[in-house]
């Protein structure tokens, strides 16, 4: 009888073991994932610091970068004056020239984060006109 209960103590402190492994193993796991998805992506944060950059370089400089690294998407008229648009890494530029040149210094640069931020421009601008 000694020896079943030595049995049993036995059995139930290895089942306990195994019941707490296997609850350290799900907390384990769950926070590893937790922190994968917390650690950023390098390129991720590259883009964010060059919008965040393109913002505060002088306007000649905006101008150099767009030239040099941009995609002209089209332009548009707006107010009886022509617009240009940009697309540099994932930011849009809107652009004004001198007498609509593009030879000529920019006016204004209009930027956005993103399509969604673009799209929400050019519907407030198309709502105005019409």
């Amino acid at each position: 009888m000694n020896l079943l209960n030595q049995h049993d103590m036995t059995g139930g402190i290895t089942i306990m073991r195994l019941f707490l492994v296997g609850h350290f193993m799900a907390f384990f796991i769950q926070s590893f994932t937790s922190i994968s998805f917390a650690v950023s992506n390098p390129r991720k944060n590259k883009a964010m610091l060059f919008k965040w950059g393109f913002k505060y370089f002088s306007l000649a400089k905006q101008l150099v970068y767009l030239r040099e690294h941009g995609i002209m998407l089209g332009s548009r008229m707006r107010s009886g004056r022509k617009v240009f648009l940009y697309m540099v890494k994932s930011l849009f530029v809107e652009v004004v020239y001198l007498n609509d040149s593009l030879d000529r210094e920019p006016e204004r640069l209009e930027i956005f984060n993103n399509l969604s931020q673009l799209n929400q421009y050019l519907e407030r601008e198309f709502r105005t006109n019409f």
